[in-house]
């Protein structure tokens, strides 16, 4: 959608996501590789100026690779804003999946902090996550990662508890002088658990496309 409109755009997965070997995964490392895919665009293409979008952890990313692009749009989808609680929230989730499938999870919250202590890595959910990745991500916040220089940011957050952070957050960016629009979203239910079928998976896309039209809007205003 972007691209029709005329704007360069770069989708990419970090190193060793994939098919790519395996590299050591944290907020720095992913961040890095933000930003090399920035430097790559720029290089290839007709692009004078830049703007990011994060994805829900990839909140965290965008905002840390705005440091070394402070004039540009940051637009943020279902964003992540705290790290610790996402993986409380992601935790939480599996627990809550298992009894949905009829049973119990295999090992508690605890016993997987005590795993990834150990292991140096634990599978949730079919994720693995890396001590050094839970920790770097743990210790994050949007807010602390946002320089505060004056830019334009949306932030597109579900609906509930999630919104009401990111309007926090968009009250303390204007206090540092950025304008910051929030347009909160809605599913059918919690973005954890959306059930597979034709049915939910409609609705799934009409926000989907309900998200995208928003930000080309919101930037092909900026620009």
């Amino acid at each position: 959608m972007l691209a029709s409109a005329g704007l360069a755009v770069a989708r990419f997965h970090y190193r060793g996501v994939g098919n790519s070997a395996m590299v050591p995964a944290s907020l720095e490392a992913f961040t890095r590789d933000a930003l090399d895919a920035t430097l790559a665009v720029r290089g290839s293409a007709s692009v004078s100026r830049s703007a990011f979008l994060g994805v829900g952890v990839g909140a965290l990313v965008a905002a840390g690779a705005l440091q070394s692009y402070p004039e540009a749009p940051l637009a943020l989808w279902k964003p992540v804003l705290d790290g610790a609680r996402f993986f409380r929230d992601f935790f939480r989730a599996r627990l809550v999946a298992a009894t949905r499938l009829g049973g119990a999870a295999r090992a508690t919250t605890d016993e997987l902090l005590a795993r990834l202590a150990n292991d140096g890595q634990v599978d949730v959910m079919g994720f693995t996550v890396s001590a050094e990745l839970y920790e770097s991500l743990t210790a994050s916040g949007v807010t602390e990662l946002l320089p505060r220089q004056v830019r334009s940011g949306l932030l597109q957050p579900f609906r509930g508890s999630r919104a009401a952070g990111a309007e926090r957050l968009a009250e303390e960016c204007r206090t540092w002088g950025c304008p910051v629009d929030v347009q909160p979203i809605k599913l059918p239910e919690d973005p954890w658990f959306i059930p597979d079928g034709a049915e939910a998976a409609a609705a799934v896309m009409a926000i989907e496309q309900e998200l995208m039209a928003t930000t080309r809007d919101w930037l092909l205003r900026l620009w």
